[in-house]
């Protein structure tokens, strides 16, 4: 959207798909190169095609319907997929360079001059229990399981 220098209309990917096709990681933790690689070569649906699930698919693949699907009402109980089916044209994402950075003055300058940026996170018990205003805590050996 800032690349776009577009205020009126607002792009959601779908974060899904990266987990269903196991671009870069899953639910249980991932790598950020992983993701920009799979945005660089195949590109990312919007979220309308994939919507987010924030769970693992019971088996990581990128079959068309992991990808972008839609569904025929009535929605089904929980736990039931219902009678969806792949799309076949849809637009996509991509990105067209990616690289590693780091340091606050390295990500400012990334945001100004590129655009997005990904950074690995801890996600530890004592996160889960945040809620609101500045977070910190020290990890002795931080184990990231997580990309924002």
């Amino acid at each position: 959207n800032i690349a776009r220098n577009n205020t009126d209309l607002t792009i959601s990917i779908a974060p899904q798909v990266l987990i269903n096709c196991g671009a870069g990681g899953d639910c249980d933790g991932g790598d950020a190169f992983g993701v920009w690689q799979y945005a660089s070569r195949y590109g990312i649906p919007e979220e309308s095609c994939q919507n987010y699930l924030a769970k693992n698919p019971s088996e990581e693949n990128c079959d068309p319907i992991q990808v972008c699907k839609t569904c025929v009402p009535p929605p089904p109980p929980v736990g039931q997929e219902g009678s969806c089916s792949a799309v076949e044209k849809y637009p996509v994402w991509k990105v067209s360079s990616y690289r590693g950075v780091s340091g606050a003055d390295d990500i400012k300058k990334a945001l100004y001059s590129a655009g997005p940026v990904a950074c690995s996170m801890d996600v530890t018990a004592e996160f889960e229990k945040y809620t609101g205003g500045i977070y910190s805590q020290t990890v002795l050996i931080p184990m990231p399981n997580h990309i924002v």
